[in-house]
């Protein structure tokens, strides 16, 4: 959903509005959805989808995967733009680059992310947040007593 929603944006950033006011909330609507959905959703999946003691590795992968291409995508925009036009270039890479992965997730199995462990048994079982704080006063004042 993100991607669509990323894809509609970016198309009507560089093709639909055109005042400043209709520029800047895209922009940031942009930046909402890609901050807010899109890197998250995606650092979950990554996340998710390696055992437990690969989550670092996985993390380090995500974050060289999305940083190293933004440092060549605006070279690579300013050619197509120059080759292309504005127009053109918002399509091709905003949009029509957003196809790749949006096909790729239609065939993913997010049934197979989470990694089945057994459960740990939790050395304060029957404590809540609620009576959590009695059962320190308690021992605290336990130990004061002898």
């Amino acid at each position: 959903m993100s991607l669509a929603a990323l894809s509609l944006v970016g198309f009507a950033l560089f093709n639909v509005v055109t005042t400043p006011f209709w520029q800047g909330a895209f922009s940031f609507l942009q930046g909402t959805v890609q901050s807010g959905f899109f890197y998250v959703n995606n650092y979950s999946l990554i996340q998710r989808s390696v055992r437990s003691k690969f989550t670092g590795h996985a993390s380090g992968l995500f974050v060289t995967c999305i940083y190293l291409p933004a440092a060549f995508s605006g070279y690579i925009f300013a050619a197509l733009v120059e080759s292309v036009g504005w127009h053109r270039a918002a399509l091709l890479q905003m949009c029509l680059l957003l196809i790749v992965p949006i096909i790729a997730m239609l065939f993913f199995d997010l049934g197979k992310t989470s990694c089945k462990t057994k459960p740990q048994v939790s050395p304060m079982r029957g404590t809540t947040l609620g009576n959590l704080g009695r059962r320190r006063e308690q021992s605290y004042f336990n130990n004061i007593d002898q």
